[in-house]
């Protein structure tokens, strides 16, 4: 079975957190596992480490996030959005 890895995107401050991500997928599909993974990059680690098909669903920050490490590129040096 699938599990659900929740993250905030480190570039954007108006990046929803735990506090809020956690309980709207509790309410949606509470039947499938969820997890929270501080960073971006830890997400897309713990994912690997489960072995299964990955799908990253979020803002173009988020995107912007993972796209390196899915690609195997060095990430872009960006400062926080303000």
């Amino acid at each position: 079975m699938g599990r659900v890895l929740l993250t905030q995107a480190a570039l954007s401050p108006r990046a929803a957190g735990q506090e809020v991500l956690e309980p709207v997928w509790q309410a949606a599909a509470s039947h499938v596992p969820l997890e929270w993974v501080p960073s971006p990059a830890g997400a897309l680690e713990r994912a690997r480490q489960l072995g299964q098909p990955t799908l990253v669903c979020g803002s173009l920050y988020l995107v912007g996030e993972v796209r390196p490490l899915l690609m195997g590129e060095e990430a872009e040096q960006r400062e926080r959005w303000q």
